[in-house]
């Protein structure tokens, strides 16, 4: 302990002995650094943050069928989009930057310095901000550089996302038209499917052919009974009228009948054309449209014919209540014809 205590002393008193000497060699150093940093120049940074969008607008079409990228993978994709050989020419247009230089070579050598300048990095906290950075001793030149940066990247952009909205709508239109020839296919199956097996199915107990004979079956025996409800109203109104007429109403006109007669023709001629062809066929609406005119003839003349008094006469309010409820039972037949043609319509 004695002997360490002794030479640490003898090193003070050394240090003590040549301080002087030290003091100037310090003061060397330091004017000699401060003469290096006098002298080296100025360096001024550029700095600007961007949010890129990174996400596809075809993520979510193909989520589950890609490999989602992930935020290294996105910062080197921002590199490699803004430090291409393509846009560091653009670049040098834009900023203004050597424009004295005509030698490939020279050219090309500039070109990669500039890209080892210039500084894309990512914040770790937020997965699409980036900052890009550029250092040159002339403030001018860093920011024009850095704005031709956020010009050229703004464009780039805009390109992409066109670009990625095209294929989307490609995907999509592809898509529907895979889709679209999935349903023709599974229609086409599905209706191969009832045409082979027609009357097997649930609910077609009877074939087809069977269904529409029982439709025609039914519809000519409602139009029997139309008919023969029709000309059942069509006697109790002529023997309304001849009671009403034998009571001395001069105001009954018997030209109805034949306004009836002609009534019955014309609807004899379309039920037999009903059987033959469906409802647009221009002899049926022709023979329908006629008689439409002649019964509101008929119910004119009726009308004008028959004055508006009390009947007295017990006959005649029989013969009246008779002829209501024969009307009631034409109307009703009519609407059961008019849906078995509905269904033979549709069966045909």
């Amino acid at each position: 302990m004695q002997e360490t205590f002794q030479q640490l002393m003898k090193y003070i008193h050394g240090m003590w002995q040549y301080r002087w000497y030290a003091m100037a060699f310090a003061w060397l150093i330091v004017l000699v650094g401060w003469g290096a940093v006098m002298l080296k120049p100025d360096r001024y940074e550029s700095t600007a943050q961007i949010n890129v969008d990174t996400d596809s607008l075809l993520k979510p079409l193909l989520k589950g069928l890609a490999v989602q990228t992930d935020v290294r993978q996105r910062l080197d994709l921002m590199s490699q989009t803004i430090l291409s050989r393509p846009n560091m020419e653009k670049l040098v247009n834009l900023a203004d930057l050597a424009v004295d230089i005509t030698d490939q070579e020279e050219k090309e050598h500039f070109l990669n310095e500039l890209a080892e300048e210039i500084v894309v990095k990512g914040d770790s906290s937020r997965a699409n901000l980036f900052s890009i950075s550029y250092t040159n001793k002339d403030p001018k030149v860093a920011k024009r550089v850095v704005g031709a940066l956020l010009d050229i990247f703004v464009d780039n952009t805009l390109d992409e996302k066109r670009k990625d909205t095209e294929q989307a709508q490609q995907f999509l239109d592809k898509q529907i038209r895979e889709y679209e020839q999935r349903l023709i296919a599974a229609e086409n199956r599905l209706l191969e499917f009832r045409r082979k097996y027609t009357g097997f199915l649930p609910g077609q107990e009877q074939g087809f052919f069977a269904q529409l004979h029982q439709v025609q079956t039914l519809l000519t025996k409602a139009r029997m009974d139309l008919r023969r409800e029709q000309y059942r109203r069509d006697e109790l109104r002529q023997q309304l009228m001849d009671a009403r007429y034998a009571e001395g109403d001069s105001g009954v006109n018997p030209q109805t009948s034949a306004l009836d007669e002609r009534i019955n023709l014309l609807q004899e001629q379309l039920d037999e054309k009903a059987l033959r062809f469906t409802d647009e066929h221009p002899d049926i609406q022709a023979l329908r449209r006629t008689i439409s005119e002649l019964k509101v003839q008929r119910q004119r003349e009726l009308s004008m014919a028959t004055p508006d008094r009390k009947d007295s006469s017990p006959y005649v309010q029989e013969l009246k209540l008779a002829l209501g409820s024969a009307d009631a039972e034409v109307a009703a037949t009519q609407a059961i014809v008019d849906e078995y043609q509905q269904r033979m319509a549709q069966l045909q």
